[in-house]
């Protein structure tokens, strides 16, 4: 039978690769692909290392090029291993899809992959998992929207959802492997599921509820949505017993005009009205956002008005950006450019507004009960570093609990009760309940 070209490519330099390091950059999305690329290189014989401190003669990089700030990290990543002439680097990834020819012209001695499919071919759904007790479940590659300030669809594609078969065999499979309790389902635009197929039977909402009947994992969190979503939709979302009361949207600006130069969807008070409408259903729900501060054409009054509507809505989780442009997107175009050190002090300021938010959030917590997942523990101090339903693994915030006693540490992995008895602006405390 005849072998792909990524067997080909493994055996042929086997003996150069035979202990690789896999560095990832990026996106949960490209964490996916990392741990895929760990579970192919061990099939093939290929030692995995999992700690820089250990020895390695092969390094590969999963590349991300989503922003300035994530290019600039790739160079640097690469640059860190590229003179080393005992170590193989090779590059793979959404910037070596995008940038290839430039990698080449600036490591011309480095393997390049630039190949987006190159593990595809394998259609491996098996992994190597970062963590073993949460793990991302990607259902779609691509995307069709046409956000101004975007550049995945030209890195990406157009959408192709994922089969609900391989998805829920992915799943199975992960569960078989690890003491999983969290499945986090993830796409550029995950609301957009089954869009591409004939069938409408094939959407979120589908998947969500065949994975929940499959009785796996204790959460299942949803990231991505589209600030489309009607209030029915994500009622019947939140409604599915497995799914954590989590909405993560990012609305990206709060003023129509500027929303609409995005090309996103500019009715931001009937979407604020359904999330306000979720939270008095829900009263655990916890509502996770991103924006984008210093987009072209953004005056100090319509940054006034985005930090007037976080203040007033109060988000329990928000992500910001400073506006950098990005030369294959449409704004690139647009005039009247925010400055670099007005972005940058709107960013810190946004930053100390949620701060602020948060740390009001976090105090209405205080002495409440909470689901907790224990996902790391300090022997020396007897304390576990958990999250709670409200809180996305790397990106939202974590709980530290105090153990009675060493033989807690057994609990490692398992969701527990918890009571929350200190607060501060990006993390809690609390002791076993």
């Amino acid at each position: 039978m005849e072998i792909s070209s990524t067997q080909k490519f493994l055996q042929d330099n086997n003996s150069r690769l035979k202990h690789s390091l896999v560095v990832n950059l990026g996106c949960p999305k490209n964490q996916v692909e990392a741990e895929k690329l760990c579970y192919v290189l061990r099939q093939n014989g290929i030692n995995v290392i999992q700690e820089n401190n250990q020895e390695y003669n092969a390094v590969w990089i999963n590349t991300c090029c989503f922003v300035d700030s994530a290019r600039q990290e790739t160079f640097e990543t690469i640059a860190q291993y590229y003179d080393n002439e005992n170590i193989e680097v090779i590059i793979f990834g959404c910037f070596a899809t995008k940038y290839g020819e430039l990698l080449k012209q600036s490591f011309p001695k480095a393997t390049l992959i630039t190949n987006k499919d190159f593990l595809m071919e394998d259609h491996s759904t098996s992994r190597i998992l970062s963590n073993p007790y949460s793990a991302y479940l990607k259902i779609a590659e691509g995307c069709n929207r046409s956000c101004k300030f975007c550049i995945i669809p030209s890195i990406k594609g157009p959408f192709v959802s994922y089969s609900e078969e391989k998805i829920l065999h992915e799943a199975t499979l992960i569960k078989q492997s690890y003491p999983i309790q969290e499945i986090i389902l993830i796409a550029q635009d995950t609301q957009a599921y089954g869009s591409d197929q004939a069938s409408k039977n094939i959407n979120l909402l589908s998947l969500v509820k065949k994975l929940d009947a499959l009785n796996l994992f204790k959460w299942i969190r949803v990231m991505y949505l589209f600030p489309t979503a009607q209030y029915e939709y994500l009622d019947e979302l939140l409604s599915v017993p497995s799914v954590v009361p989590y909405i993560d949207i990012p609305l990206q600006h709060t003023v129509p005009r500027i929303l609409s130069s995005m090309n996103r969807p500019d009715d931001i008070d009937k979407m604020l009205y359904t999330l306000h409408q979720l939270r008095k259903k829900y009263q655990d729900l916890t509502i996770r956002s991103t924006f984008i501060v210093g987009y072209p054409g953004e005056k100090l009054n319509d940054f006034e008005s985005l930090c007037q509507t976080l203040e007033a809505f109060k988000f329990d989780r928000a992500g910001f950006f400073a506006y950098s442009d990005e030369k294959d997107a449409p704004s690139s175009k647009l005039k009247d450019k925010v400055d670099d050190h007005e972005k940058n002090r709107r960013l810190q300021h946004a930053y100390a507004l949620q701060e602020s938010i948060s740390l009001t959030q976090n105090n209405h917590l205080l002495h409440k009960q909470l689901p907790v997942l224990l996902e790391s523990w300090n022997p020396i101090n007897r304390i576990f570093c958990g999250r709670t339903p409200k809180d996305a693994p790397e990106i939202d915030q974590h709980i530290l609990i105090s153990a009675p006693s060493p033989s807690y540490a057994r609990k490692l992995g398992s969701i527990i009760t918890a009571t929350v008895t200190k607060a501060h602006p990006f993390h809690i405390e609390g002791i076993f309940s």
